[in-house]
């Protein structure tokens, strides 16, 4: 199985992308949500965060950086106000309550994230109402602050994903001549209507968390228990919001177990009454005890985190277990199933809430953004967060993405089909190699494989196979290599899309690890199971024989590297830290 093989020998290259560094996944849509940046020295000058470098790219994630319709609707606000763009910019919020929930936290002298705290006279909320004849008006709220305070407001407009989407700014660009200034006192407190393709949303969660379920309920999720967002990290946020208006004890902590996305972690550092955070998803006794221990003191904690599977490492927590511990103690259970995925995973067996990117999979074509919450009508705390939701929530997707949103997930049971049929294919090819010795991989880090709290879990919560669709495992995995040279050779010959995106229509790639925490903070966290060695990969809807060919390739190319570095004896052994 290992290069001296028939099957690895002389394997040809595979055609390369020819997207231009930068742009977005073909077709292209203007609202895309993609960049394809090629090649490990692009990752690691993208892991620098360059002003420079980041102002050259053309198309990425709208939450690293602003859409380029935003970026002109601020222009045109700030132009518009009178105000010099050399002094000043603004973030642009759906809502008059959202900015002022920035502006409470980027102007407290209790910040938690370690930058500035900015002066309360600097900042300033603008009110503005756009309206042509035979549209209904709409309004954005404009967070006017000094442009070199910049990195000290950016975070919170990332860390939430509470901005105005590229959507709602281009309806506003194209009909700039009715936009005006209104009085703020004046502006209307937004209720956020549902219209026809919010209710067509709701409909279609509830349909598919209750679709072929593990168990039997005698109370199911209704369209109304479906919450919609702007984006999945606004449905995390306003949830942990929710949470901690509800918590009788200000000094409850919230825990997170596993290593989950990265900007899960911030919400509840940031946001609230502090986090405990335990990224060796296996450590449940030290996880219970610090559970015991908090209650013992009056501090019973808030809730806990978990992903089903994880990013980037698909750690499967034991739902069973964690259900028994939030009954005895009295936390909420909060499963993040965006990995996993409505058609594949059940979590309402033991999940008091269920959060979802739906910018993921369920949308497809990385063309929207958009989040959900599913509150569990069988929990124990169903009527008390029914209530307050039902009393606080705001709808703030914009009409425009719900209709994309709705469109997109028509095709979502055909399409993760295919993706979960590709995944398995390529993964269990990649796990077999990773049994040879003379492999440049160490591990393949999906639920079908034998790392570390992968195997088991994940079956338990597996919807059952009906006429029109099997359950699989996912369109995510990860590769962790022996060495680092192995990782870069692979990601450098690996001709599939490379970018910060997941459960698109193509393939992606990324160093995650190394772009997220670089080289020595991942080293940091090697108990955890990360390593900058590691390549994430979310796979899409190609042909399956194309796809496994892209990846022989880039394996033979890893496992040559590997061979030429043991040959030179670089320190005699391999360097990088897999789990």
């Amino acid at each position: 199985m290992a290069i001296d093989d028939s099957e690895f020998r002389n394997i040809p290259e595979p055609a390369h992308i020819d997207t231009p560094w930068s742009h977005s996944l073909p077709p292209a849509p203007r609202h895309s949500v993609t960049s394809h940046i090629p090649g490990w020295k692009a990752l690691v000058k993208l892991s620098e965060r360059d002003p420079v470098h980041l102002s050259k790219i053309v198309s990425i994630y709208p939450r690293i950086l602003l859409h380029k319709d935003c970026v002109r609707l601020i222009e045109a606000i700030i132009k518009l106000l009178g105000l010099n763009p050399e002094q000043h910019t603004c973030f642009l919020f759906p809502r008059l309550q959202v900015a002022q929930a920035c502006v409470s936290y980027i102007t407290s002298p209790k910040r938690t994230d370690g930058k500035e705290t900015l002066a309360t006279p600097s900042v300033s909320i603008r009110a503005f109402e756009n309206s042509t004849i035979g549209t209904d008006k709409l309004y954005v709220f404009a967070l006017v602050f000094p442009v070199d305070k910049l990195a000290h407001v950016m975070p919170w407009w990332s860390d939430t994903g509470v901005g105005i989407s590229s959507r709602l700014a281009a309806h506003i660009l194209n009909n700039l001549t009715g936009l005006q200034e209104v009085p703020l006192a004046t502006a209307p407190v937004l209720k956020g209507q549902l219209e026809t393709p919010h209710r067509v949303l709701r409909e279609r969660i509830s349909y598919l968390v209750e679709r072929a379920p593990v168990t039997t309920r005698e109370r199911k999720v209704q369209p109304s228990d479906v919450y919609l967002f702007q984006s999945g990290m606004a449905a995390i946020y306003n949830v942990h919001q929710h949470l901690q208006r509800l918590a009788k004890n200000s000094k409850c902590k919230s825990v997170i177990l596993g290593v989950s996305f990265y900007e899960t972690r911030h919400i509840l550092e940031k946001y609230g009454t502090g986090l405990k955070f335990f990224p060796t998803g296996t450590d449940v006794h030290g996880l219970e005890q610090f559970l015991r221990q908090e209650k013992a003191q009056g501090r019973p904690i808030l809730s806990l985190w978990t992903e089903y599977p994880s990013n980037p490492l698909l750690f499967t927590s034991n739902l069973i277990y964690l259900r028994q511990l939030a009954d005895e103690l009295g936390f909420v259970l909060v499963v993040d199933e965006t990995i996993g995925g409505f058609c594949n995973v059940d979590m309402l067996p033991v999940a008091d809430i269920v959060v979802t990117s739906l910018t993921k999979t369920f949308s497809g074509y990385a063309d929207v953004m958009g989040g959900s919450v599913v509150l569990n009508p069988t929990s124990k705390l169903y009527d008390d967060f029914k209530h307050h939701f039902d009393q606080e929530y705001v709808n703030d997707l914009y009409i425009d993405d719900a209709r994309a949103l709705r469109h997109n997930s028509e095709d979502y049971l055909h399409r993760c089909a295919i993706i979960n049929s590709n995944t398995m294919m390529l993964t269990d090819w990649l796990y077999k190699q990773s049994k040879d010795d003379r492999s440049s991989i160490q591990t393949v880090f999906y639920p079908t494989t034998a790392h570390a709290g992968a195997q088991g879990n994940y079956e338990i919560f597996m919807r059952l196979p009906t006429v029109d669709f099997t359950p699989g495992y996912g369109c995510l995995f990860s590769l962790g290599f022996k060495s680092q040279q192995s990782a870069v050779a692979f990601y450098d010959n690996l001709h599939v899309y490379h970018g910060p995106h997941l459960g698109a229509h193509r393939t992606i790639a990324l160093g995650y690890t190394y772009l997220i925490y670089g080289a020595e903070e991942a080293l940091k966290m090697a108990d955890s199971g990360l390593s900058p060695a590691q390549i994430r990969v979310s796979v899409g809807l190609e042909d399956s024989k194309h796809l496994l060919h892209v990846f022989k390739y880039a394996v033979m190319k890893a496992d040559e590297a590997r061979k030429d570095q043991l040959a030179k004896g670089a320190n005699g052994t391999d360097n990088a830290t897999n789990g």
